[in-house]
C-alpha cells in the first residue's frame, strides 16, 4: 500500500497569519491534534499542534521555562512559542511531510523515528492529504483472509517455481508456512515476500526444503527455515 491508499484526503488547514484562537477552534471543532500550515499556493510551511499551543501556560513566566532548558536554539524556540500570537509564530518548522507514492512502511518509519502524530501528504510538493499513526494503523485491521489471498496471489505472481506444496494460513495477522520446497533459498524468499505484505504482524515459516543452495557444500537435507531465517 501507498500513502495515498491510507491518508485523509480532507485536511483542515490555516494559514501563518491564523491567530491562536482560531487555531484553538479549529482544532476543537474538528477533533484533530495538529493543523498543517501553508501558504497561498499549497506549500506546506510546517505543523502547529496542541504541543506548540500549550506552552502558552508559561506566558509571563520566563524563569520558569529558561531555567529546565538547555541554552542555544531549544530555548529560543520555546520562547517564540510562548510569546507567538499566529501560526507562523507557533509552528514547528520546517514540517516533516512525505510523498502520496511513498511505501506505507516508509511513512511508518517516518512518524516513529520524528515521534510525530500525523505528517502532511505532499503531491508534487504541494499538500495533498495528511497520514496519522491511526492511519497507518488501520491496515492492521485487514481480514485474515484477505492477507492470505494476497500471499497466494504473490506466490503465484513473483515465486512462480517449487510453491505447489505451500500452504498458506493466518490467524489474527499471524502468517503461518507449512510444505515443502526444493530450495532453501525459495523457502527464504517466500518468507520475506509474506512479510511484506500490508497488515502481517509476523510470519512463521515452517517450510521445509530438499537442497540448501545456500552454503558452499549442497546438501540434500530436511529443515524447518525458521523464523529466524526471515532476515535477508
Amino acid at each position: 500500500m501507498n500513502v495515498r491508499d491510507a491518508m485523509t484526503k480532507d485536511v483542515v488547514t490555516v494559514r501563518t497569519n491564523a491567530p491562536f484562537r482560531r487555531i484553538v477552534e479549529l482544532m476543537s471543532e474538528h477533533r484533530v491534534s495538529g493543523l498543517p500550515v501553508v501558504d497561498g499556493l499549497g506549500h506546506v510551511l510546517g505543523v502547529v499542534t496542541e504541543g506548540d499551543l500549550v506552552v502558552k501556560g508559561h506566558r509571563g513566566s520566563p524563569v520558569l521555562f529558561r531555567s529546565r532548558l538547555p541554552s542555544g536554539r531549544g530555548t529560543r524556540e520555546y520562547a517564540r512559542r510562548v510569546e507567538g500570537a499566529v501560526a507562523g509564530e507557533l509552528m514547528s518548522a520546517p514540517a516533516i511531510t512525505v510523498d502520496e507514492a511513498a511505501d506505507l512502511r516508509v511513512a511508518a518509519r517516518l512518524l516513529s523515528l520524528h515521534a510525530v502524530r500525523r505528517v502532511p501528504v505532499t503531491r508534487a510538493g504541494k499538500l495533498a492529504g495528511i497520514l496519522s499513526r491511526a492511519d497507518v494503523l488501520k491496515v492492521f485491521l485487514r481480514p485474515d483472509e484477505d492477507l492470505r489471498r494476497e500471499i497466494a496471489e504473490i506466490l503465484d505472481r513473483k515465486i512462480v517455481a517449487g510453491t505447489r506444496h505451500v500452504e498458506v494460513e493466518v490467524a489474527d495477522g499471524v502468517v503461518t508456512l507449512r510444505g515443502s520446497v526444493e530450495r532453501r533459498s525459495t523457502a527464504l524468499v517466500i518468507g520475506f515476500h509474506g512479510d511484506r505484505v500490508d497488515g502481517v504482524t509476523r510470519v512463521d515459516n515452517e517450510l521445509v526444503f530438499l537442497l540448501d543452495d545456500m552454503d558452499d557444500e549442497e546438501e540434500t537435507i530436511l529443515i524447518p527455515t525458521g523464523p529466524a531465517e526471515l532476515t535477508l
